[in-house]
């Protein structure tokens, strides 16, 4: 059976999926295509927005892969018990025999967006610290003068 296809697909899905929740959870503020489109003094910071996007891009994405794998894991453990498939009907229980490679590298998956979402707060604390720390440095050479 060639799992590529269901697996493009849900990852594609996840990684629609993803971005619409993005856009429904944006708050007041303004989107990285209209800081890139409109930002000509560079005054405006846009790397949160477009850290958002690409997290956003690969939770989506990386889910709908976990979770097509993890489908078709159950699959490959019915098709060699029951000698049934449930996603291949038509075709014999051999042909759908899915390895655990699915089942891990999907735990992976799952694993590797709570790392992702770590790493991108840290670096978000980090630029936030930055920007008070500027600001600070402004406001004491404003006061200087």
């Amino acid at each position: 059976m060639n799992t590529i296809p269901l697996i493009i697909i849900c990852g594609l899905s996840g990684l629609v999926y993803g971005l619409l929740r993005r856009k429904k959870t944006i708050r007041n503020g303004e989107g990285f295509i209209s800081i890139t489109a409109n930002d000509y003094a560079f005054n405006k910071y846009a790397t949160i927005p477009y850290l958002s996007f690409i997290y956003a891009s690969y939770q989506g994405g990386a889910l709908g892969l976990a979770i097509s794998m993890l489908v078709l894991r159950i699959n490959g453990f019915f098709a060699n018990i029951l000698k049934v498939s449930i996603i291949c009907p038509v075709q014999y229980y051999n042909g759908c025999n899915i390895g655990n490679e699915y089942l891990w590298i999907s735990l992976l998956l799952i694993v590797s967006i709570g790392a992702a979402r770590i790493l991108i707060e840290g670096y978000i604390i980090l630029f936030k610290v930055a920007q008070i720390f500027i600001d600070q440095h402004r406001e004491n050479a404003d006061e200087k003068r």
